[in-house]
């Protein structure tokens, strides 16, 4: 048995006077710097840590005050991700073309809460960010 010293992803092995070759194949090869990559053992296929978090919607929360109401905590979403982007050169534009596109919102949901003020009640309308994708 051995590895295929021009391929990393390529093994050989002999079964009854037989030559087996072994081509293993990578799921999904991301796209990140050659330092972010984190190898398999045989340094064949890789997976990118950094950008292993897709764009999705991401939970936080944010506390609205006003003038003499209580205080609510509202529990947000905001989108959060990988999403690709290159740089390369166009002969057509005789120059460098970029692509690139960023996690934004995709399904919204309008929303209120009351707001207690003394013995008077307020409403805030706010976006609830339902699912998001690169755009």
């Amino acid at each position: 048995t051995g590895l295929d010293p021009n391929n990393s992803c390529i093994s050989y092995s002999c079964e009854k006077n037989m030559q087996i070759v072994n081509k293993m194949e990578c799921k999904m090869t991301p796209e990140c710097p050659e330092s972010e990559k984190i190898w398999d053992e045989f340094h064949c296929c890789y997976s990118c840590p950094k950008k292993a978090n897709v764009c999705e919607p991401v939970p936080y929360n944010t506390t609205i005050q006003k003038e003499s109401c209580k205080p609510v905590v509202l529990d947000l979403r905001r989108c959060e991700g990988y999403c690709k982007g290159a740089a390369e050169y166009d002969v057509d534009l005789g120059g460098i073309k970029h692509s690139c596109t960023c996690c934004q919102e995709d399904e919204i949901e309008e929303r209120e809460i009351k707001l207690q003020c003394g013995t008077a009640q307020s409403t805030i309308k706010y976006t609830y960010i339902k699912s998001c994708v690169c755009k």
